[in-house]
């Protein structure tokens, strides 16, 4: 049995707004922190083996996370690891605040070597980030000195 079409009235006056007006409104982020390199020059391992590394994320005791999620970065004495083709994230997020509004979000860092029983915090430091702002690069280095992580913080205005 066939189906009978039915009109729908629409009104032609009716005003809506727009997706670029909404966007003039508000504005939406993608911030991020991302490793650029990693390079040690000391030994942490207790057997002499390789240092295992990796990075403790806490976003306001909202998000907890570890990267990498399984494994870790290995690394011998005056090896460094630089991420060329593929930057490793440690965290994003996308944020949406009124245009006027200055959004700023705090994401502590940690750096530390795997061992069995006991990992060692090798690094810790908490980063503000205001949106907007420009890309910039922060250094996150070992209480000792004696390893160094290249980060990269941005906060990118983004349609999606």
């Amino acid at each position: 049995m066939p189906t009978r079409r039915v009109k729908v009235p629409i009104n032609k006056k009716a005003k809506g707004e727009s997706f670029s007006k909404e966007l003039e409104k508000s504005g939406r982020y993608m911030i991020g922190i991302t490793l650029e390199s990693l390079k040690t020059v000391g030994k942490y391992d207790l057997m002499n083996r390789t240092n295992e590394f990796y990075f403790r994320v806490d976003s306001k005791g909202v998000l907890h996370t570890r990267v990498p999620n399984k494994g870790c970065i290995e690394l011998r004495e005056n090896q460094a690891f630089l991420g060329k083709s593929d930057k490793l994230t440690l965290w994003s997020e996308f944020v949406k605040f009124k245009k006027d509004e200055e959004r700023v979000v705090e994401v502590e860092i940690q750096m530390r070597e795997e061992d069995p029983g006991k990992d060692q915090i090798l690094a810790k430091k908490t980063f503000t980030i205001k949106c907007p702002s420009a890309t910039k690069y922060e250094i996150l280095q070992s209480k000792d000195g004696l390893t160094k992580a290249k980060l990269k913080i941005y906060a990118k205005k983004t349609l999606y």
